[in-house]
């Protein structure tokens, strides 16, 4: 019963938003792993403590180097959230970010890194968990400088290309809301711009089995407390300043709900 009451999608790219204008809003999809995080809207840091180091590089083309190997496990693994850490004598290569490196997902994840393979061997058998040189500052409120470390955000906003400097009337509006006290960030898609709040990961996403269509147990992923307690402040995820009303299945229309979409 429950996997009949809604329409199941992940906006996986951010591009998708415009197609998805015309569906249901989705609030059950597939699991993806974030860190959990404070904030200090006055200075924009980000408090991050432990990470899974799987190579240190040095040299001129170190940075190069890290991001080959970070696009080969991107395409041959199931690993995600890595990221580059550059440094003046090279760089090193992370996966994720922790506040308790003995909670299960933490501990999972390091044995997932060390367990891979790559043509026929196990080159992380020595990851380990370390702290990063020092935290995340958030030196504009561009949400793409999060990528790698944070797996979530919620989008309360859509500027399009019928919008008059639509880029700007983004931003303008991450800044009003910041200026209210919320973690507010923008994106600049293609022929868009999104404004998004919050910060979340799969902790704030709550797991139930469900019956899908040809009788099959599965397990989605739900909206957790967190994020319904932002959508109560955000309900509607606004177009060009308005409230979008998306068309259902039944013929009539709604406003368009507030939804969780994946950094990247």
């Amino acid at each position: 019963m429950m996997a009949s009451c809604y329409h199941q999608q992940l906006h996986s790219t951010w591009g998708d938003f415009a197609e998805g204008l015309a569906k249901d809003n989705p609030e059950a999809f597939g699991k993806s792993q974030g860190p959990r995080q404070s904030w200090s809207a006055a200075e924009g840091e980000i408090e991050l403590e432990w990470s899974i180091q799987l190579k240190s590089l040095s040299g001129p083309n170190a940075e190069q180097q890290a991001t080959i190997l970070l696009q080969r496990l991107q395409a041959e693994t199931y690993i995600s959230r890595l990221w580059i850490d550059p440094k003046e004598d090279g760089c090193r290569l992370f996966r994720g970010r922790y506040t308790d490196i003995f909670s299960p997902i933490a501990i999972n994840e390091l044995d997932q890194t060390r367990s891979i393979f790559l043509d026929g061997q196990q080159p992380f058998l020595d990851a380990q968990f370390i702290k990063p040189s020092a935290p995340i500052v958030a030196q504009s409120m561009d949400v793409r400088q999060l990528r790698g470390h944070y797996a979530y955000t919620l989008q309360v906003a859509v500027f399009d290309e019928t919008h008059r400097n639509y880029g700007q009337a983004a931003q303008q509006e991450a800044r009003r809301l910041r200026a209210e006290g919320h973690e507010a960030f923008y994106y600049h898609g293609n022929k868009m711009s999104m404004v998004t709040v919050g910060l979340f990961s799969d902790a704030d996403r709550q797991p139930r089995e469900a019956i899908d269509a040809r009788g099959r147990r599965i397990l989605m992923y739900y909206y957790g407390p967190r994020i319904k307690k932002l959508q109560e402040t955000f309900p509607h995820n606004l177009v060009n300043g308005h409230v979008y009303h998306e068309p259902m299945g039944n013929g009539k229309r709604r406003p368009q709900a507030s939804l969780l979409i994946p950094i990247q």
